[in-house]
């Protein structure tokens, strides 16, 4: 199975991480609430890629409250295992960028297997950095949400099968 969301909901912390690009720092909230500094000298450390098994990347979650500009964070993540209620997360990729259809894109990818005995809904995914904030003269690893989006209809993961889930950003030319 597969499915593609065009990135449509970015949060505050998307808008501020650009901001930071072209200045110097900006604050962000992590998805535990903490809140942090992102300077441009920890760009180095900010990532969408992620491992197997990490909770950040593409996430999925059983959330249904519309996305808002200040989500920090799925409103009912589905965690990582093989356990009831769980699903498998692969790594998370990221593809270059390409100019197609009038616009400047890129896809993140990831996989995301259902090693349970009974299917699994998902209604909201989200697209979440690892980075180093600095909190109170600390540079501290946190997982920061740069987008959410609710899904019209709920993806039903079968059990024993996976869905590639490509997460769409693009700029129209």
């Amino acid at each position: 199975m597969y499915i593609r969301v065009e990135a449509r909901c970015f949060t505050r912390n998307f808008m501020k991480a650009l901001r930071v690009l072209f200045d110097e720092r900006d604050e962000l909230v992590a998805n535990d609430g903490t809140r942090g500094t992102l300077l441009k000298s920890s760009l180095e450390y900010f990532t969408v890629r992620s491992g197997a098994g990490d909770m950040w990347g593409i996430v999925v979650g059983k959330g249904t409250t519309s996305p808002s500009p200040d989500d920090a964070w799925l409103e009912q993540p589905i965690q990582h295992g093989d356990q009831p209620n769980q699903l498998f997360y692969w790594e998370t990729i990221v593809s270059v960028v390409e100019v197609k259809e009038s616009r400047l894109r890129f896809l993140v990818t990831r996989v995301i297997e259902n090693r349970t005995g009974s299917d699994i809904q998902f209604t909201e995914v989200g697209l979440a950095a690892k980075c180093k904030l600095n909190v109170s003269g600390n540079l501290l690893d946190k997982v920061v949400l740069l987008a959410r989006d609710v899904l019209q209809n709920p993806v039903t993961v079968p059990s024993k099968g996976a869905v590639r889930v490509d997460y769409i950003i693009y700029v129209p030319l």
